[in-house]
């Protein structure tokens, strides 16, 4: 059986963004949802799909996605590829 966590979050982003950036709405909502949790202890996240986090790989996860742009803040982007 293969690993199911993320080792190394600068490696595994590469395997995130894009989807990130097509399907997230924008980095307004985003900081809103990490403002909501920011508090919070946690120890894993269990995304629906990909790889779990353990707490270290979600703290980077957290710090890199808050500065994330994403859908309409790149819809030009996006689309003119």
């Amino acid at each position: 059986m293969s690993n199911i966590f993320v080792s190394d979050f600068e490696e595994y982003k590469k395997h995130t963004e894009d989807f990130h950036k097509r399907y997230m709405m924008s980095n307004k909502i985003i900081n809103k949802w990490i403002s909501k949790i920011k508090d919070l202890e946690v120890n894993m996240m269990v995304p629906q799909h990909g790889l779990l986090y353990k707490k270290e790989e979600y703290l980077a996860f957290i710090n890199w996605f808050k500065d994330l742009k994403v859908g309409e803040d790149i819809l030009d982007e996006i689309y003119e590829k």
